[in-house]
Order: C-alpha cells, then structure tokens, then sequence
C-alpha cells in the first residue's frame, strides 16, 4: 500500500505567510474533536493530554504512534510524486508505479498493490472541475436512489 499524503500542513510550526497551494494553520490552533473520537483505535492518546489539544501535542501524539509502529522507516518525507500509473500488466498483477523524487533530485520507482490519495479537507483539488467525469457537485434531491450510494464516488450515467 502506496498512502499519498498531498500538503501536511507544518503542525508544529504555523506559517503567517504560507506558501501557495500549501496548507496551513494559526499559532494557536486546538483541535474541536475530543481526544477519545480523535485518537486510533489501537492506539489512544495519553492520558495526560488534555480532551482538546493544541495543534503541536496532535503533532506529538502522531510521533508516538509513529515510533510505537516503528512506521517511519516506511515513511518518504521531503518527497515529490510525480506520477501515479497502472504497471503495464495491470490487468494481471493490479499493481501500481509511484515515480518519486527527492530534495535532492533523485528518482525512484517503486510498485504498490493499492495506492491512496489523501489531500486534507484544506487543499485545492488538483483536478479541474471541466475535466472530472459526471457531475461532481450533485444535490440530495437529484439523485434517483440516494440510500444506494457508497459514498465512494457518485458519477451520474
């Protein structure tokens, strides 16, 4: 599994002037969900963490969660995707390419089973609106069977 985390805001350190297309946040940012429906599941914040946590003890519970599942070696940081495709047997092996590269300059490709896109509720898409297939901003009341939507992606025949 490829996670392709788009813009992570710099939690631990607010930015006044951000960059563009970058998210970001103010210095005195708490997060509105509860500590106990914020947290993993295998996986709670510390007891000594207030219920609402400024933006950097939420920087330091994923830390912990990362050192406690040993996920940084898995993880690429300062690292530019610049292309996701389906491997040429596709058909066969369903596997992705990641092509990536570094701060440095170096590229690599690596090939994945599944690949997830995550852009944060706080970026722009990266798809223009004239080039998504179907509608993408449907009402309620225009769908004929709303109660058999998957909520995965709704695309109108």
């Amino acid at each position: 599994m490829c996670c392709v985390i788009v813009s992570i805001p710099k939690l631990h350190q607010p930015n006044e002037n951000p960059e563009p297309d970058r998210a970001s946040i103010y210095h005195s940012v708490i997060i509105n969900s509860s500590k106990e429906m914020t947290c993993f599941s295998d996986f709670p914040i510390p007891a000594h963490f207030p219920n609402f946590m400024h933006n950097s003890l939420i920087v330091d519970y994923f830390r912990l969660y990362a050192d406690h599942f040993q996920l940084t070696k898995h993880i690429r940081f300062n690292t530019k995707v610049l292309q996701v495709k389906q491997k040429s047997d596709f058909s066969h092996s369903g596997e992705w390419v990641v092509e990536t590269e570094n701060k440095d300059g170096n590229k690599e490709q690596h090939s994945f089973e599944a690949v997830m896109i995550c852009i944060g509720h706080h970026c722009n898409p990266s798809m223009p609106l004239h080039d998504f297939p179907g509608n993408p901003c449907l009402k309620y009341d225009e769908i004929e069977n709303p109660e058999l939507i998957s909520f995965n992606f709704v695309h109108r025949q």
